[in-house]
């Protein structure tokens, strides 16, 4: 038995052993915390702000300069956590319908390049490679030295470095943003305890 949080799961040597176990941990510990744990443990939780520069900044950037296909999905899906830190009106992470979200992130990019208002990424990296690990028609991974993107015939072309690097750009822009004192960017988003 191994205990995550404060549930307990019954797992043979090899779920032990599975890399997936500790992303279902991670998952677990995930809950919010009550006012007592979070005043007991406060170093051990994460706040959206922390896990922006951990987790999009910082391994986001491992993964660009080692698999830039797969740096692709992480950056949409990073792209859509950026939206859902700027929509102040919504109180929680989770809603029924986040497509607005990356909409709202995607604005981040269009602050940084004016460039990104003429490539469609929500149909080419949100709808593509993060639900189906390929590009859509309108967009596509490239090489770098050739600009930000590059169209190619009926397809804008992405360096994976180049964008990355715009990412990181919107990511401090959502670090740098002052929330209100309740907002949810104010409270612990993950526990690494």
């Amino acid at each position: 038995m191994r205990n995550c949080s404060s549930i307990s799961l019954e797992a043979s040597n090899n779920e032990l052993n599975s890399p997936f176990f500790g992303l279902f941990c991670l998952r677990v510990k995930a809950k919010k915390p009550s006012q007592k744990e979070a005043m007991i443990d406060h170093e051990k939780w994460i706040l959206p702000k922390g896990f922006i520069q951990k987790v999009l900044i910082v391994e986001i950037g491992d993964v660009v300069g080692r698999h830039p296909y797969l740096s692709f999905s992480l950056m949409a899906i990073g792209i859509e956590f950026l939206g859902k830190c700027m929509m102040v009106h919504k109180a929680d992470w989770h809603w029924p319908h986040p497509k607005q979200a990356f909409d709202e992130g995607a604005k981040l990019l269009h602050e940084i390049n004016i460039e990104y208002k003429n490539i469609k990424l929500k149909d080419g990296l949100r709808n593509g490679f993060a639900h189906s690990f390929s590009p859509r028609a309108k967009v596509g991974p490239g090489e770098r030295n050739r600009g930000i993107s590059q169209q190619v015939g009926p397809q804008y072309v992405l360096v994976a470095e180049d964008f990355y690097e715009d990412f990181a750009k919107g990511c401090k822009m959502v670090i740098g943003t002052p929330f209100n004192e309740n907002d949810k960017m104010n409270r612990p988003l993950l526990y690494v305890g």
